[in-house]
């Protein structure tokens, strides 16, 4: 089987790329996993099949339901990696069934992997996200995470090659689609290239050439003893040639504003989370009282949100190219410029693995602001700024009993609760506690599915969450919820197995189910 550019290779480079590896990174370890398995997450070792009387698929299929309980340790070589050796079989195997997933299942393969690499490989990782050669990454995978017993240069060269054609298979098929995920993240891998540079330095240079080249902001030509924050973000746009989602290229953080709300992309509200992306604004002699209106004096680029907290990377940030961390809605923001990535995005993201879905607003991934269902508050209800009765309320709070919203998401507070993540009719966004919202329809959300219900199936269920992959006729079946993903993203959106915390067999829409 040759290489080629299949949804597998898609959903891999997507994966890693959303970790920051390097383009050439990825294709340093495409080209050893093709080499180890063909990049067939379900491969045994062919020396192993004739030995234990197992195809690729029979053998997964027995790992999974039990019938085979030697897997770790049969020293036989699986999945996208080839693990071998005992112990890290034992971990792919413990990290599998965490997942509530196949042995086979590419995502948590993949998921594994990088938790390998981020861990016990951490030099390995180094070298995949640098900007290396293909060649550099490709020996760092084989000589220090494969590891296989034939190192010769005759096999670093054919392994780098393998990594060189999926190189050339991604600029003609592969770099054609870009998920939403991978568009936010260009613009901040731009300036993560940046970290950490001297004010005055080649590299604060070539950020100024790529803003004063660009043509696209003519009344001023930036030169290295200006204030930069602007033109960082700006830059970053340019490179990843984006500037149509994001047409506020400027030098000037209030100009930015300005061409923002022209754009209709500005936001001003109290309890926004950003996702990975967005520009947020600040004004330094905010008072800390009522919404902040003043003149906006630095910029820079959100990396993600989690647990309250905003980090973001910015430019001119003590001279240089760093990072800060700041509450959502902390004093000092004045607003956030919001790209609609999604209108330029040409590919879905992979279903993730069993237990990653959203829910409590991880990091790198942001939080969904897109309506899953409607709710209606059942009392006067406090809206937050974030989870947990500790935070201060949106300026709009309280809603009003039997005010209707959108509920776009869900995230635990410190102290474990559950809270929704809502919308009001007039735009802004909070959080309420989920006992005080019902569905508009008259059920309570909080009586819907979760991970571990048992249910009746009485509709179809889909092998991928799109609706593809396959149909299986589960009719009046009794099964049980394994796994949650996005409903923003897939309409059937909850995992089934046949038994409670076992293996997934596909995916079912709520109104196909209900509670046994």
């Amino acid at each position: 089987m040759g290489i080629k550019w299949s949804t597998t290779e898609q959903a891999l480079f997507i994966f890693f790329k959303e970790k920051g590896l390097s383009d050439n990174g990825i294709f340093g370890l495409f080209g050893n996993l093709y080499a180890e398995s063909g990049m067939n997450p379900k491969n045994l070792q062919n020396t192993s099949e004739k030995k234990l009387g197992y195809t690729d698929d029979a053998y997964t299929a027995a790992v999974d339901n039990g019938t085979y309980g030697n897997f770790v340790k049969d020293s036989a070589g699986y999945g996208l990696a080839q693990w071998t050796y005992y112990t890290r079989k034992q971990g792919l195997l413990d990290y599998a069934r965490s997942r509530n997933a196949s042995i086979g299942d590419r995502q948590m393969q993949a998921e594994f992997l990088y938790k390998e690499l981020s861990t016990s490989y951490k030099s390995v990782l180094s070298v995949l996200k640098a900007e290396t050669s293909i060649r550099e990454a490709s020996n760092a995978v084989l000589l220090h995470f494969e590891r296989p017993k034939n190192q010769s240069a005759s096999v670093q060269e054919k392994r780098a090659s393998y990594g060189e054609e999926y190189a050339a298979l991604y600029r003609a098929e592969g770099g054609k689609t870009m998920t939403e995920r991978e568009l936010r993240q260009k613009p901040v891998n731009y300036l993560t290239r940046y970290l950490g540079i001297r004010e005055g330095s080649a590299e604060h240079k070539a950020i100024l050439a790529t803003f004063n080249n660009s043509g696209l902001c003519s009344r001023y030509k930036m030169t290295t003893k200006d204030a930069w924050c602007a033109t960082a973000v700006s830059a970053a746009f340019i490179a990843s040639g984006l500037t149509d989602l994001f047409p506020c290229v400027e030098c000037s953080c209030g100009n930015v504003i300005a061409l923002a709300k022209k754009a209709g992309i500005w936001v001003e509200d109290d309890a926004y989370v950003p996702d990975t992306g967005d520009a947020i604004l600040y004004d330094w002699q905010d008072s800390g009282a009522g919404d902040n209106t003043g003149w906006p004096d630095h910029i820079g680029l959100v990396v993600s949100a989690s647990g309250g907290k905003v980090k973001v990377i910015e430019g001119n940030i003590s001279n240089t190219v760093g990072y800060r961390k700041i509450a959502v809605n902390g004093r000092y923001i004045r607003g956030y410029i919001t790209p609609k990535f999604s209108k330029k995005a040409t590919a879905t993201p992979a279903v993730p693995a069993a237990g990653t879905g959203s829910g409590t607003a991880s990091s790198g991934g942001g939080i969904n602001k897109a309506e899953r269902w409607q709710g209606k508050a059942d009392t006067t209800l406090k809206v937050r700024k974030w989870a947990g009765k500790e935070n201060d309320v949106c300026s709009f709070s309280p809603l009003k009993e039997g005010e209707t919203v959108s509920v776009c998401d869900e995230v635990k507070a410190a102290d474990g609760s559950r809270w929704y993540y809502i919308k009001n009719k007039a735009g802004k966004y909070g959080f309420v506690h989920s006992d005080y919202i019902t569905r508009a329809g008259g059920s309570s959300e909080a009586a819907s599915f979760a991970v571990g219900d048992k249910v009746t199936v009485t509709g179809t269920i889909y092998g991928n969450g799109n609706g593809t992959g396959g149909t299986l006729k589960k009719n009046g079946a009794t099964m049980y919820v394994v796994d949650m993903v996005d409903a923003g993203a897939y309409k059937y959106h909850i995992g089934l197995a046949a038994k409670k915390g076992g293996v997934r067999q596909g995916w079912a829409e709520p109104s196909a189910l209900k509670k046994a």
